[in-house]
């Protein structure tokens, strides 16, 4: 029989720096993705629920984009049409 390549220990080795590197880049992903949408790294939403701080916030544009955008008032309706 021919002998292995690697041993058990540097197979080992090998596969903890892959996961060591895979979560690396993860984390580092993950950390610009929340700066660059000006959130803080680690922000707890069931807290922020609760503070009425929070719920005054700028509606998101994703879920404005999701749904589509609100109906128009129908008194603003009647109100353009009066006018003209």
């Amino acid at each position: 029989m021919s002998e292995p390549i690697l041993s058990l220990t540097q197979a080992l080795f090998l596969a903890g720096l892959f996961v060591a590197t895979a979560l690396a880049f993860l984390l580092a992903g993950w950390r610009l993705g929340r700066e660059s949408a000006g959130r803080p790294m680690f922000e707890h939403p069931l807290a922020d629920a609760c503070d009425p701080q929070a719920l005054a916030g700028e509606p998101d544009p994703w879920a404005e984009a999701m749904h589509g955008a609100p109906a128009p008032d129908p008194a603003s309706a009647d109100a353009r049409q009066a006018a003209a």
